[in-house]
């Protein structure tokens, strides 16, 4: 399901989730990075764990503000069904532009 069709109630669970696995898929790149540098390895695709890991700390900030904007939503959505969809552009943080990661077809 797309999340500018879920309702708070079904979207909230879904961040959640995609927050602990963030955060758990995070925790298995450290303990990788640390390993490795705790026998002197480093290499060009350490580097980019190491970058990596500084992007998924700004996913997990998005994830904090997509879900503060799900709790603060008080626009009843999509054609008054709840829905986060194009009817609540607070629910979107994706920036809009051409490609939309959000699946919502309207930006402010």
């Amino acid at each position: 399901m797309r999340l500018d069709a879920m309702t708070p109630e079904e979207a909230l669970p879904y961040l959640s989730n995609v927050r602990k696995r963030l955060l758990r898929k995070m925790a298995r790149e450290r303990a990788y990075l640390d390993r490795r540098a705790a026998r002197g390895i480093h290499t060009t695709t350490d580097e980019a764990y190491e970058d990596d890991q500084q992007l998924e700390q700004e996913l997990l900030a998005i994830l904090d503000l997509i879900e503060q904007a799900v709790l603060q939503s008080d626009d009843p959505g999509v054609n008054g069904s709840g829905a986060l969809g194009e009817n609540n552009p607070r629910a979107c943080f994706c920036g809009g532009g051409s490609s939309h990661v959000c699946g919502i077809t309207s930006h402010l």
